[in-house]
């Protein structure tokens, strides 16, 4: 969900451990909030001072909730109008598997997709893409937006899984990930084409057939 500007919002985050897959459910969990545009695009946000900063800080602690499920309250300084962030957490002793998510600060407006968006636009989503994964590598390494549809055991399309990449079955070698899926089940990769990944994912109350191997092909 995407925060309200000019307003404190709870914002969570979902932790993996690396070695099981299973879910982290103690320790400390240190979020980050970065803005992408705006007049601290670039910038870090410290919620004990509400300041930004050009250098990488912690906006604050986590508090873990239940099942993985960690979360915390941002200031509403934060949060301006049509700015887009991202935001990610880490756990102290590096034993998660990245996580990061892309939001707006905007107040939910219904919006014709049917509609082709402006060259300005689509260039700057691509600028986007580019800052996110300078972030951890979350959307992934290549060089080809690959769009995944993350679908359950009976190709159901899934909302809000945790997904995450691997060039591997045993997973020793994480590439992209751990990103949630959207409403129609697709979330965005960047991958190349032609090799093969494997796709790990997972939401409580769903069974998956981990991993889903796969040649990734690039979105037309």
């Amino acid at each position: 969900m995407n925060p309200i500007p000019a307003q404190a919002n709870v914002r969570t985050q979902d932790l993996v451990l690396k070695s099981t897959g299973g879910p982290i459910v103690a320790g400390t969990v240190n979020y980050y909030l970065i803005a992408l545009t705006g007049a601290n695009a670039g910038k870090w946000f410290k919620n004990s001072d509400n300041s930004w900063n050009a250098a990488e800080t912690v906006c604050g602690t986590m508090t873990f909730k239940a099942d993985g499920h960690w979360s915390i309250s941002v200031n509403a300084t934060a949060w301006v109008q049509n700015v887009e962030y991202v935001e990610y957490a880490r756990e102290n002793g590096d034993l998660h598997i990245p996580v990061s998510n892309q939001a707006r600060a905007s107040l939910a407006v219904a919006l014709d997709t049917t509609v082709a968006k402006p060259a300005h636009i689509t260039a700057a989503h691509a600028a986007t893409d580019a800052l996110i994964g300078g972030i951890g590598g979350a959307i992934g390494p290549g060089a080809d937006r690959c769009t995944l549809t993350i679908q359950d055991e009976d190709g159901t399309p899934i909302a809000d899984a945790d997904v995450w990449i691997s060039t591997d079955a045993a997973q020793t070698d994480i590439v992209a990930g751990t990103l949630q899926s959207k409403d129609d089940g697709t979330r965005l990769f960047m991958l190349d084409a032609g090799l093969t990944y494997y796709c790990w994912r997972q939401k409580a109350g769903v069974n998956f057939n981990n991993p889903h191997k796969f040649i990734a092909v690039a979105d037309i």
